[in-house]
């Protein structure tokens, strides 16, 4: 490995690459420590389009032969949801560490792989779970842990898109048929509920409707409303759409409310008390996702690749016993699938009204999905204990 920079390969050359992975890889205080070795996406004229902005990377249009002939130390992956697994698998055999952008994968089954892999090749799975460095999550994790507010009671998390989301040309490809506001929004707030409460999930039911977005001629949710109980037996209701009207005061609608047996935290991560007024109309900016001050960003959408890249680098450097940090290994991304897969599996077992446009789901216990699709083996690492 070259001692100065970390030798990275992009694969996936869509539309949160330009706001997010190339500011970091070049305009970032992580910078100096970091070289685009190489970049892949299966659509040349994709590759022929972004190439002039990723500082010489090679370009390759099959991921396979950039690990062999790249000179790689890590592999970043940004390929459609559902096509992680072979991708993330295959650097793992080629000796590479990963960083992924959420979700890990769409199936726990194949998750579990993932991590198993890792451990027995000792290389990194990193998930970028952005929301992890929002200091207004960072700051309510600090106040619910300190244990001050008693235990965690109920609890409501949302994140909601314009409808220009998923209709408006937003993705390089047809990801958002491929795919729902529940892995496009609801990864993150799974994580950041973990991330803040410490909790885990034990059992979920779901409720889904299609309307908009469908109408508009792509198969999938508007909207998905996930109610969990969590391992202490706190109520926590996740909800996620992106079918908001064009015209919102942000493309992204999101926030927090915790009640606790001592006290109640609100997070507003919607408007950030910075707005602009132009010809677009009057929109909330959030300044703490990413900040561009003399030709430098910083802010979390950047800096949690950044700190995933650094700590791949140092595990380059120093190796990490996976038993030691196993969520620099892919343990945060499997149980934001658990997650997800159980919200899907909840809906599938249930029953239809509005002549399908409306799924009413059943309960599902996490623990009982995540064993019948691995094992009780595999599954046991994972398990969910109720306190």
């Amino acid at each position: 490995m070259n001692e100065e920079k970390l030798r990275i390969g992009l694969i996936g050359l869509g539309r949160f690459v330009e706001i997010a992975h190339l500011p970091c890889y070049f305009q970032t205080i992580y910078s100096p420590y970091i070289e685009l070795a190489a970049i892949c996406d299966l659509n040349p004229e994709r590759l022929k389009e972004v190439a002039p902005r990723c500082g010489g990377a090679r370009p390759f249009t099959d991921h396979r032969e950039m690990f062999a002939k790249a000179g790689l130390d890590a592999a970043v992956v940004v390929t459609p949801d559902h096509t992680h697994t072979p991708v993330v698998l295959d650097a793992l055999e080629a000796g590479l560490d990963v960083l992924v952008e959420k979700p890990l994968c769409m199936r726990v089954s194949e998750a579990v792989r993932i991590i198993e892999r890792a451990k027995r090749l000792r290389r990194m799975v990193v998930v970028d779970f952005h929301k992890r460095l929002d200091p207004s999550h960072m700051a309510a994790r600090e106040k619910i842990l300190s244990g001050g507010y008693g235990e965690v009671q109920t609890g409501y998390s949302w994140m909601q898109d314009e409808i220009t989301v998923p209709c408006g040309g937003f993705f390089k490809s047809d990801l958002a048929a491929r795919s729902s506001p529940l892995w496009f929004l609801g990864v993150h707030i799974f994580d950041g509920m973990r991330f803040i409460t410490g909790l885990e999930p034990v059992e979920v039911r779901a409720t889904a409707y299609k309307d908009e977005v469908a109408d508009q001629g792509i198969d999938t949710y508007d909207t998905v409303k996930a109610d969990f109980v969590m391992n202490n037996g706190a109520s926590i209701t996740f909800v996620v759409s992106w079918n908001l009207p064009k015209g919102a005061p942000a493309i992204t609608i999101q926030g927090v409310t915790l009640q606790c047996a001592r006290g109640k935290i609100d997070l507003d991560t919607c408007d950030r008390g910075v707005h602009d007024l132009s010809t677009e109309g009057y929109k909330y900016l959030n300044t703490n996702f990413l900040l561009q001050v003399d030709g430098k960003y910083r802010g979390f959408g950047v800096e949690s690749i950044g700190e995933g890249l650094m700590a791949i680098r140092s595990h380059r450097r120093q190796p990490v016993d996976p038993d030691v940090a196993p969520d620099l290994f892919g343990r945060n991304g499997l149980y934001a699938t658990l997650m997800g897969q159980a919200t899907e599996v909840s809906l599938a077992r249930g029953y239809r009204m509005r002549d399908g446009r409306v799924l009413v789901g059943a309960p599902v216990r996490v623990n009982d999905l995540l064993t019948d699709e691995v094992g009780p083996d595999s599954a046991k690492p994972f398990l969910v204990s109720v306190k």
